[in-house]
């Protein structure tokens, strides 16, 4: 506004020129210089998005193993809250540079919303695991459901299983569980959770 507002109030006569050639300076302005970026430094925040993706599945898992081998996981925690702010900034400054990552905006927010759903449900669980170690054992099948866990975490960490196998996994798992479930169960807290 100043730039176009000021030259045209002291020269009334040429405002509309004064105006228009202002404007057009700044559109060209706007245009070479996006131009120059695209071509001769072209830097775009789409693969840094889907490598930080990427990264976030070998996070998780080493959360989850941290968790399982009863391991200290807050540096694990720790990375996973970094990759889930890391994917929300580069997801907030990506939207404008890549249509397929405009288009998958939502999936990106619901794998943030995820990954903190999971480090707040995985807390409660190391700290159950701890528990039930005190108090029961392998009579339970407790550790043969925690290696089995363990096993298809590590077999999803490295590829050679997807997301349906290792839920399917987990399933198979949960079956050794109900026979533990009395001893960990929290009477305070509902069924849901």
């Amino acid at each position: 506004m100043a730039i176009v507002g000021i030259p045209g109030a002291l020269d009334a006569g040429n405002a509309f020129y004064i105006a228009t050639g202002r404007v057009t300076e700044v559109c060209l302005g706007i245009i070479v210089a996006a131009t120059v970026n695209h071509i001769i430094l072209p830097s775009s925040l789409g693969p840094q998005l889907w490598q930080a993706v990427i990264g976030t599945r070998q996070a998780l898992a080493d959360y989850a193993l941290a968790l399982f081998e009863r391991r200290d996981s807050a540096p694990s925690r720790a990375k996973l809250l970094g990759q889930a702010v890391t994917i929300e900034n580069l997801r907030a400054s990506a939207i404008f540079e890549d249509r397929e990552i405009r288009d998958r905006s939502d999936q990106l927010r619901f794998l943030d919303t995820a990954l903190v759903d999971a480090i707040g449900v995985a807390q409660p669980l190391g700290q159950q695991l701890d528990t039930l170690e005190r108090r029961a054992s392998n009579e339970t099948g407790l550790d043969d459901a925690i290696a089995d866990a363990t096993a298809a975490i590590r077999a999803w960490r490295s590829t050679a299983m997807g997301a349906d196998a290792l839920s399917r996994g987990l399933l198979r798992v949960q079956a050794h569980l109900p026979l533990v479930w009395p001893l960990c169960r929290d009477p305070s807290m509902p069924d849901e959770e």
